[in-house]
């Protein structure tokens, strides 16, 4: 097992085939040869198994607004696991990494768009706010929306709860 941290500016070719192969192989959703659905993240946790990539996990940092407040926080994406390598707590690990990363900024919450029974697991919570959010499917902005969140889950990290009932701009896409 190796478990590497690695920069979005510092990723190589090879990563990069590597991780949009693994996330063509587990996700239903086509990213185009991509290594991010919406966006580039910051910081990529990829875990190796016999050299092979077995899982990922993108993070990215930024603010949102909810209500006056702006607030700095992580977003988790692209939790992946090789499906030979599932059932070995892979993605666990990969996000309790991410989430020491994000308690070591000044991230108050972590977020992520998901409804595995991991993300319960660890503390996250279901976000039932209005979102704004920047609509990006298939690599193409489509407008603004403005919805309850769908599978939208916050972990807070700061002391912090979470306001379940102020409006959030996540001054861009979902994560």
């Amino acid at each position: 097992m190796a478990l590497d941290r690695i920069e979005e500016l510092r990723l190589s070719k090879s990563q990069e085939h590597e991780i949009a192969a693994l996330l063509a192989l587990c996700f239903d959703t086509d990213f185009g040869g991509r290594t991010a659905f919406r966006q580039r993240h910051h910081v990529r946790y990829l875990w190796r198994e016999g050299g092979v990539l077995a899982g990922h996990v993108a993070l990215t940092f930024r603010h949102i607004r909810q209500g006056s407040r702006v607030i700095p926080i992580t977003g988790l994406a692209e939790v992946a696991t090789h499906p030979r390598h599932r059932g070995k707590g892979i993605a666990r690990r990969l996000v309790e990494v991410a989430i020491d990363d994000s308690r070591a900024s000044t991230a108050q919450y972590v977020m992520l768009q998901g409804s595995a029974a991991l993300y319960p697991a660890l503390g996250f919570l279901p976000a039932t706010n209005m979102v704004r959010h920047v609509d990006m499917t298939d690599a193409t902005t489509h407008g603004v929306d403005r919805a309850m969140a769908r599978d939208l889950m916050v972990l807070p990290i700061a002391g912090r709860p979470w306001d379940r009932v102020t409006m959030v701009d996540l001054l861009g896409h979902l994560f």
